[in-house]
């Protein structure tokens, strides 16, 4: 049983409402195969599902307009384009880099001394300032690339670039990094 968004149910209008009913139902595995691209979190996909219906509601008039080959690529765009823009809030949100606290040190290796742990807590701090003077399209895709573990056909699909072009800026944000570190080394 598919279980009808809130969003849906809310329509003022019973003939849209109906319209709305009847398009998720028809449409349901479409769009979770979709959204299931670009995050393997269930609560993830269906949020996407949801917003996605929103944005079908808000162009309604468009949807309905539609032959049904054309519906279902507007489907499709609609989905993915709002599964981009959730993950890039989501990465916005999420993707910080580690703020480390005083109290985080028992995450890292044990020092022996008062000295050793200040000494790494400025190390940590130094990279996490590195991190954050990255351009943000280095930031972002260095992001998805090493905290979030995806691949670069994933990071390529997620922002539009080709696999090359993933790759070169992962190259390029960690020799920006490295230069950044190492001057404030010498510095």
């Amino acid at each position: 049983m598919i279980i009808i968004p809130a969003v849906i149910l809310a329509i003022d209008s019973e003939d849209d409402r109906a319209y709305m009913t009847a398009l998720y139902q028809k449409h349901y595995a479409l769009m979770l195969k979709t959204a299931w691209v670009f995050t393997k979190e269930r609560a993830d996909v269906e949020d996407i599902v949801s917003d996605s219906c929103a944005a079908l509601i808000i162009k309604l008039d468009t949807v309905r307009a539609l032959e049904p080959s054309k519906l279902r690529s507007y489907i499709i765009t609609t989905v993915r384009n709002t599964a981009i823009d959730f993950c890039r809030k989501q990465q916005r949100q999420n993707a910080r880099f580690v703020q480390v606290e005083e109290g985080d040190m028992n995450q890292y290796p044990a020092t022996d001394s008062v000295e050793g742990s200040i000494l790494l807590m400025d190390e940590l701090n130094m990279v996490r300032n590195a991190l954050h003077a990255l351009p943000e399209r280095e930031q972002d895709i260095l992001r998805m690339k090493c905290q979030q573990g995806l691949k670069d056909a994933q990071i390529a699909e997620l922002t539009g670039l080709s696999e090359s072009s993933v790759r070169k800026y992962v190259i390029r944000a960690r020799e920006h990094l490295k230069a950044m570190i190492y001057r404030s080394v010498t510095e």
